[in-house]
Order: structure tokens, then sequence, then C-alpha cells
């Protein structure tokens, strides 16, 4: 999961950022099925882009406050 913190992006920016983390995860002999990239910082401005499924899952996790977050330079 990426967060998009500050600043508003469309799905196909969304899409930009996920391919460029999957490369950075794959890079390192690692595989990722799915990437959520999450943009906004409240919970009006909040939007998931993703697979349904993993969406769904990262909502859930938000909601149970079961998520820290790092930063994290893609690029």
């Amino acid at each position: 999961m990426i967060r998009v913190k500050d600043e508003t992006i469309d799905s196909f920016e969304a899409d930009e950022i996920a391919e460029r983390m999957r490369e950075k995860i794959q890079s390192r002999g690692d595989f990722a099925a799915d990437v959520v990239v999450v943009a906004g910082d409240s919970k009006e401005t909040l939007r998931l882009y993703g697979i349904p499924y993993s969406v769904g899952r990262v909502r859930t996790a938000m909601f149970n406050a079961a998520i820290s977050w790092q930063p994290i330079e893609v690029g």
C-alpha cells in the first residue's frame, strides 16, 4: 500500500504509482500481487485505488487502525 499525501491524483496517476512500486519490489527479488494507492489526507478526501478485493482489505485495516505509515521514495 502506498499513501499519497497532500495531492489529488486521478486513477491514471494511481496506476503509474502502483506500477513504479511493483517494479521497485520486483527489483529486490520479491513479487507483489497488488498495490493499493491511498490518496488524500482526511476522511472527506480519502480515495483508494487498486483491485477491489485489496482495496476492501486496506479499508478494513484502516478502519481498525491496524496500519502504520513509513515514508518511501518511488522513482
